[in-house]
């Protein structure tokens, strides 16, 4: 697209600068519907199903063999260091390797489950219940087809369409589609664009609706 049809585009929409801001007015809005750390891990071991589930932790084999062993490792050593040293990285290598594992997969770089971890460590939960957390709410709630080809963005297209035709014609015209700018979206629920407090409010939301 030529810069004199992107400008064109630009006067010609009604929409302003001030949808650009949503995402903050959204986490505002979330975060007056606070509700106490005990009360909202509680909720989530109830609606998760996970309250007299065993830890998985307690008894695996520890064995540290998958194909891309290295990649999580280092990725521990970053979330470490987010998590400033409160957790080790053997603790969180674990955690990671024994994931993947129960998962059947091998461990995949940048597809959200540390970003995702880093907030559900951030809450305190108890280690009794939190990896059965975290293995509950990833595979429950993230899409598991996020490849640019995946129905879930003609899905998104659709609801964007109905819900804000005026936002959806105006990123059709620039050929900026759902794939290109949602996928971190559906793969961390909202985690790499939240703050920490206003992402668990809309994620306990999430689960109480959908539970």
């Amino acid at each position: 697209m030529s810069k004199d049809e992107l400008s064109q585009n630009k006067s010609s929409s009604s929409l302003g600068d001030d949808w650009e801001i949503d995402t903050n007015i959204l986490a505002s809005e979330v975060n007056t519907l606070s509700v106490n750390e005990e009360e909202r891990i509680s909720r989530w071991t109830r609606l998760l199903g996970v309250t007299n589930t065993p830890n998985p932790l307690d008894n695996w084999d520890q064995l540290y063999n998958l194909n891309n062993q290295c990649a999580l490792r280092n990725d521990c050593r970053k979330l470490a260091n987010v998590l400033k040293n409160t957790r080790s990285v053997p603790e969180l290598e674990s955690f990671l390797t024994l994931y993947c594992k129960n998962r059947g997969t091998d461990y995949i770089k940048n597809i959200g489950w540390v970003k995702i971890l880093e907030n559900i460590m951030l809450l305190n939960i108890p280690q009794t219940h939190e990896f059965n957390v975290f293995f509950a709410f990833t595979t429950k709630y993230i899409p598991k087809d996020l490849r640019p080809q995946s129905e879930l963005y003609n899905l998104f297209h659709l609801l964007l369409q109905y819900h804000d035709p005026q936002l959806s014609n105006y990123l059709d015209s620039l050929h900026c589609y759902p794939a290109l700018y949602s996928k971190s979206w559906f793969g961390t629920l909202f985690s790499s664009s939240l703050s920490t407090e206003a992402c668990l409010e809309l994620w306990t939301l999430y689960i109480e609706q959908v539970s």
